[in-house]
């Protein structure tokens, strides 16, 4: 798989299959995007991580966020946590706080 471009990194993640995984950087599952939905409250979005759901079939469930720093935020997640598209296409969403 090809390294996502740079100026898509601000909404990019990569899944990976282990925290220890994510953390070093290596062997990843696949990828995803951040998306906002704008909130009934003004001002407020709600965020939510994009992947494959083949990506998460696969047992990759560990995000991996590149920050502003340079360091990665790691998020765990729970597979049930994930929302599945109801006519089965190939995409899962997971509310993130």
């Amino acid at each position: 798989m090809p390294r996502i471009p740079d100026r898509f990194l601000r909404c990019s993640f990569y899944v990976y299959r282990s925290e220890q995984s994510a953390k070093d950087g290596e062997m990843y599952g696949g990828s995803g995007f951040l998306v906002h939905v704008a909130s009934e409250h003004e001002g407020w979005v709600h965020l939510y991580a994009v992947t494959n759901k083949h990506v998460l079939d696969g047992g990759f469930h560990v995000l991996r966020l590149n920050s502003r720093d340079g360091r990665p935020e790691i998020i765990p997640t729970s597979p049930d946590s994930w929302i599945h598209h109801p006519g089965g296409d190939d995409v899962a969403a997971l509310s993130i706080q």
